[in-house]
């Protein structure tokens, strides 16, 4: 027996319309069907960029991409709790990238890094990158 998925059935259930998703649930399914993540995969690297987007204090990128990657294992702590010790892990991870960067890798990897591997002309790191009505451009720019 097989189901087949379609706009108008989830798992045998009818559904007379499509529930309306948030922009990044929009988001993630568009990248979805673009490139070979997988939901958790999408999400992690959605929270990644809009978080670097947001950052106004840019260290280097391999530095502001680790630390913006920290996460939390889940426990029986109180969310208090939680966000210090994500502070705590994410300080860590600071001093620790910038002693990698300083003392192992060569001069300017990072800055090499983003322009080799993640660099194009609509490089979401880059100043003269301009905004777009709804991001998905800028996005998947960041995720090519």
């Amino acid at each position: 027996l097989i189901f087949k998925r379609t706009a108008s059935n989830r798992m045998g259930i009818s559904y007379s319309t499509e529930p309306k998703l948030t922009k990044a649930q929009s988001d993630i399914k568009y990248l979805g069907s673009r490139y070979p993540f997988g939901d958790d995969e999408l999400w992690k690297l959605y929270r990644a960029y809009h978080s670097i987007q947001n950052n106004k204090e840019k260290v280097s990128f391999i530095t502001d991409w680790a630390v913006t990657c920290v996460v939390v294992p889940r426990s029986n702590v109180t969310e208090e709790e939680s966000r210090v010790k994500l502070e705590e892990m994410r300080k860590d991870r600071f001093m620790l990238m910038q002693l990698i960067e300083h003392k192992i890798l060569p001069p300017d990897f990072s800055q090499r890094l983003q322009e080799r591997n993640f660099s194009s002309e609509d490089d979401v790191f880059s100043p003269q990158c301009e905004a777009t009505d709804d991001g998905l451009l800028q996005l998947e720019a960041f995720f090519k």
